[in-house]
């Protein structure tokens, strides 16, 4: 496997679309804060810092894309692309695909990498967290009018 980092606004076409059908593919990723449209809009948000916000970018031996974790770097920490307000993170990837990550870290040029809402089933960070907690979110896929009622 490959890692390659790219800036979250310099992501091509091809890999926003890979990404997003990466997502399409498990119910568990289905989150706006876990596309590849959340990433670019934090990094159009952030103006001057928008460099921060990378995505590390896990591809197989032909260069397939296996994987996405959006992040912003700063001294030395890589974390979820919208921390603090939005801490919402997972690998976004095909089914059982774990990632060395000290590997991850070493590509992002980060000592460490700071999470708290890691979706608690993914392989490659959820087991370095230091607890564990549910986090509520809202289902309106049946639309608003079924959440409310």
């Amino acid at each position: 496997m490959k890692i390659d980092v790219i800036q979250a606004l310099q992501l091509s076409p091809e890999d926003s679309a890979r990404w997003t059908s990466l997502q399409a593919l498990q119910p568990r990723l289905d989150s706006p804060f876990l596309s590849p449209q959340w990433a670019k809009a934090v990094a159009t948000a952030q103006a001057d810092q928008g460099d921060r916000v990378k995505v590390a970018v896990i591809r197989d031996d032909d260069g397939q894309a296996l994987a996405y974790l959006p992040v912003r770097v700063k001294a030395g920490v890589a974390m979820p692309a919208g921390a603090p307000m939005c801490d919402y993170q997972a690998l976004v990837s095909e089914h059982d695909i774990a990632v060395d990550p000290r590997r991850l870290l070493a590509a992002l040029k980060a000592q460490r990498l700071d999470f708290c809402h890691m979706l608690a089933d993914d392989e490659t960070l959820a087991r370095h967290g230091r607890g564990q907690a549910d986090s509520w979110i809202v289902d309106v896929s049946a639309g608003y009018e079924a959440y409310a009622t």
